[in-house]
């Protein structure tokens, strides 16, 4: 996760306190999420059951609760630690080997380019760290809870496994494209960076000729930013698209089971009010995986 791309970056993992401190955090994670879609259930039962086993289901509900809120704590603290750590050996790394590197092949390489991997990438990974534990604790609570769709009723489970399917396929679609264009935009970037420190450097000769000074700023300056700019708008709107197809998906299945299953099929009430639930809990996860997808993508271009 967040390894190499080939260009000589270390991996985030690579030392075994940080895998060990990675594993307990995604194990943390994920108990966290189960026990989202465990008090669900018991929410279900609860409805279903009345007050005739009232002590019991309240002794459920306090010790999931208490142990869902315990593990979340823990995940997030310990991805705090480890995200914070890791960008800081990374940043130390970097500048180790900008240190290390032949001063020609640092001319190769180009100034703009090291203060594009030295500043933006690492701000857009610090920027998609911290959304690691959430993410780990929604995708097993939104699994668990389509675990639990399947017990409760198979005919449900079917049909949102199939919007589902429907929704990763168009969701794949504009995620391509939005990927190629903010790597586009990563290009764009580094033209720009070499053109602002351009202006820094030679202010001063750009000051005395105001021919020259008008052509670098209108078809050198202003290009490479109007192409940053082009490329990042067309691939977020892209993932706004991919949102608020999801969005649209995610209220049909919602429809379907309060509405549409009904009448076509006898199902128990406490199934359809069980699957109502889990559609509803499962709203904010999925709504936090799709929006938290354009940040992991920026960081791994």
């Amino acid at each position: 996760m967040f390894c190499s791309r080939g260009d000589g970056m270390p991996c985030f993992w690579e030392s075994s306190g940080r895998g060990r401190c990675a594993r307990r955090a995604l194990v943390a994670g994920c108990i966290s999420g189960a026990c989202g879609a465990g008090l669900i259930a018991l929410i279900n039962t609860s409805l279903s059951v009345g007050s005739s086993a009232e002590p019991a289901l309240i002794g459920a509900f306090v010790g999931i609760a208490m142990l869902m809120f315990g593990t979340n704590m823990l995940s997030q603290v310990l991805f705090i630690r480890l995200a914070q750590g890791s960008i800081f050996t990374l940043r130390m790394q970097l500048s180790r080997r900008i240190l290390g590197v032949p001063l020609r092949q640092l001319e190769l390489i180009g100034t703009h380019r090291l203060l594009t991997a030295l500043t933006d990438d690492i701000l857009e990974i610090t920027n998609a760290l911290p959304n690691l534990p959430l993410l780990c604790i929604f995708i097993t609570s939104v699994s668990a809870c389509l675990i639990y769709l399947a017990w409760l009723s198979w005919s449900v489970f079917l049909v949102g496994v199939t919007l589902a399917l429907l929704g990763i396929f168009g969701f794949q679609l504009l995620a391509g494209r939005a990927l190629s264009s903010l790597a586009l935009a990563r290009e764009s970037q580094e033209h720009l960076f070499h053109h602002l420190l351009g202006l820094i450097s030679g202010n001063k000769e750009l000051k005395l000729h105001r021919q020259r000074r008008e052509a670098f700023f209108s078809q050198q300056l202003c290009s490479s930013a109007s192409s940053y700019k082009q490329h990042n708008v067309v691939g977020m709107t892209a993932y706004a698209s991919a949102r608020g197809a999801g969005d649209c998906l995610f209220f049909i299945f919602l429809g379907l089971v309060l509405f549409a299953l009904p009448r076509v099929q006898t199902a128990e009430s406490q199934a359809l009010t069980g699957a109502a639930l889990i559609v509803l809990y499962m709203m904010t996860p999925l709504t936090f995986i799709l929006n938290t997808l354009p940040v992991f993508g920026r960081a791994i271009w």
